[in-house]
């Protein structure tokens, strides 16, 4: 009786130790598990970053163009100009203080709504004389397109046609002191 006592014993003790040997390798497996696991998570966080940007790349538009020296062509990527970006291009460009930056843009929104509606209606104002996006006259506009180019502001006469160049021009004369010009600040419709 006494021997089957202490083989019982010795097996009671037996499985204690052979139930904690084995939590412990259970314990170490659960961690090399939880640190591969956290591998994986963040090859996968990597993986995601790396397709947007490779999507992000092929979705920009290529622009071609010539490489002046030996004739090659290359591509060069450009974003396109609106008309919120030229205001604030030539806002910034011509304004000399962050006060006549913000009355620069402010003031050509309103010239740019009032006048064509954003160059939305192709029709000449004053009997004919006053045309493009902002309503310049012809001799006022070369004659603000020399004054610049004398200055050394720009190189080209342009079009009053053309939004950017009336933009431009438009800028740099609403900071010479010369938004009179336009009838809607002549009246006083816009008072900054």
């Amino acid at each position: 009786m006494t021997r089957f006592r202490h083989s019982r014993k010795r097996y009671k003790i037996y499985k204690q130790h052979y139930i904690t040997n084995m939590k412990s390798k259970v314990l170490a497996n659960q961690k090399i598990i939880r640190r591969y696991q956290h591998r994986s998570w963040f090859l996968s966080v990597i993986l995601f970053f790396l397709a947007v940007g490779v999507v992000l790349y092929w979705t920009r538009i290529p622009v071609i163009s010539p490489c002046p020296d030996d004739g090659c062509a290359f591509i060069s990527y450009e974003t396109p100009k609106t008309i919120d970006t030229l205001v604030d291009m030539y806002a910034n460009r011509y304004g000399k203080t962050a006060w006549t930056k913000l009355r620069t843009k402010t003031i050509l929104h309103y010239l740019l709504l009032r006048e064509a509606a954003y160059g939305n209606t192709k029709t000449c104002g004053d009997s004919g004389l006053a045309c493009g996006p902002l309503q310049f006259h012809d001799a006022t506009y070369i004659s603000f397109r020399q004054i610049m180019i004398e200055r050394g502001l720009t190189t080209k006469i342009g079009s009053r046609w053309d939004m950017e160049d009336s933009i431009e021009t438009a800028a740099w004369a609403i900071n010479d002191g010369r938004e009179n010009n336009w009838g809607p600040i002549a009246r006083g419709e816009i008072k900054l």
